[in-house]
Formats: structure tokens, C-alpha cells, sequence
């Protein structure tokens, strides 16, 4: 019941309290900054919350500080590793690619094979995710297995908080990019007074049913297959 939760929050450690305190704060800049990406950030927050409450309904599978912790490497740590070097990717192989197709084709034909390059760099950057993710998830086994399990679904749950954390904070991201266009666009007035319109807050909160919908379940379903796989493996 709830005395059970509030014994589990009371037990979190220094870091996944820092966490929690830290999303309500970020939230709170959201709206400083436009309280349209703050509705949107709430929109891409939800599925969290499902995390939360899956967990209040399976508490003997593993404690509250599992989930949250990894919910946090994420939502941070993975966000800047994967995200950072799948980004530094993305722009040599847009290089290297761009280069050798020009090369080879004189320029013609780029109506073709410029999805090509767009499909291989990319590739590239899910390439860089998904090693992250299995890096994470690796030492999270080591450093865990102690305490939850090494070969248990505990274990897996490390995946769906860490692939969802990570999914949140990417999604956000993306959305700060989608937000600082629109904030560029529209009139004269607009672009002055940094307005975000009716039309424009709509889109913004179909972008962020689209990530939602589509993007995180891919970073989620695909981290808790490596979180399986893990699992099963001995050492």
C-alpha cells in the first residue's frame, strides 16, 4: 500500500532522490522557458509514470531503488554517452558517405542514393545507441547481481528503466529542437516576443505523441531484449 511506497522512498539512496528532485526542476525550467514544451515534456513523462506503477503492482520482483537508478543512468548518463557519440558519428559517416558517394556517382543520380547515405549514417547512430545500452546494461549487471540477481527478471527490469529513462531524455531533446524552430518561425511579432501559437503547440504535441508512440517503444523493447540476453549470460 502506500506505507509501502513511502518505507521504499524513505530507503532510496542519495542519488535516486537527487533524481527525483531533479525532474520537477527540470519541468519547472520547461515552463520559464515556454509553458507549451512543459505541457509536452509532461506528455512525454507518462510512460514513466506506467513504470512507477507497474512496479507498485510487482514490488517482490525488486526494490524501488532498481528501477529509479536505472531510470536515472539514462535518463543522464546514457542520454550524454549515447546520444553524444552516436551524434559524432552521425556526422563523420555523413562525411565519409556524402564524400565517397559524390565521388563515385560525379553527382548524378543523387536522387537514389542520398537515401542510401541517409539509411547508413542513421544505422550508424542506432549502432552507437544500442552499444551504449549494452555497455549499461553490462555493468549494471556486475554491479548489481549482488543485491537483485544477476540471472533474474530483475535484472531485465534494468533494461526497461534504463532504455525508458534514456528514451524520455532523448525524446525531450529532440523536442527542444523542434520547440527552437518553431520559437524562429512566424511573424515578424512572433520571432520578437519568442511566441509560441496555437498551431505551432499543436504541433509540438503531435511531435510528442509521435516520440511517444513510436520511438520509445523501439528503446525500450529493443534495451530489455539486451536486458534478457544478459540475463542469461554467466559472469
Amino acid at each position: 500500500g502506500d506505507s509501502t511506497l513511502l518505507s521504499e522512498l524513505s530507503t532510496l539512496r542519495w542519488w535516486s532522490k537527487a533524481f527525483l528532485i531533479s525532474v520537477p526542476l527540470v519541468l519547472i525550467l520547461f515552463a520559464i522557458w515556454h509553458w507549451q514544451f512543459m505541457m509536452c515534456g509532461i506528455i512525454l513523462f507518462l510512460p514513466s509514470v506506467r513504470l512507477i506503477y507497474w512496479w507498485y503492482r510487482n514490488q517482490a520482483l525488486c526494490p524501488l531503488d532498481h528501477v529509479i537508478s536505472s531510470y536515472a543512468q539514462g535518463f543522464y548518463f546514457l542520454l550524454f554517452f549515447g546520444t553524444g557519440s552516436g551524434l559524432i558519428a552521425f556526422f563523420f559517416a555523413s562525411i565519409i558517405l556524402y564524400g565517397f558517394f559524390l565521388e563515385i556517382t560525379n553527382d548524378s543520380g543523387i536522387w537514389f542514393w542520398v537515401w542510401v547515405v541517409e539509411y547508413l549514417r542513421w544505422t550508424v547512430f542506432v549502432f552507437m545507441e544500442e552499444l551504449w545500452k549494452a555497455l549499461f546494461l553490462r555493468w549494471a549487471k556486475l554491479r548489481r547481481q549482488h543485491r537483485v540477481g544477476g540471472y533474474t527478471r530483475a535484472h531485465a527490469v534494468s533494461g526497461i528503466g534504463l532504455s525508458l529513462g534514456y528514451a524520455t531524455a532523448q525524446s525531450l531533446l529532440f523536442m527542444v529542437i523542434v520547440t527552437a524552430v518553431l520559437d524562429s518561425n512566424g511573424s515578424a511579432r512572433a520571432q520578437q516576443t519568442h511566441e509560441i501559437t496555437s498551431v505551432e503547440f499543436g504541433q509540438m504535441a503531435l511531435w510528442s505523441i509521435f516520440f511517444g508512440v513510436v520511438s520509445m517503444p523501439l528503446n525500450i523493447m529493443s534495451t530489455y531484449l539486451v536486458g534478457v540476453s544478459l540475463a542469461n549470460q554467466p559472469g
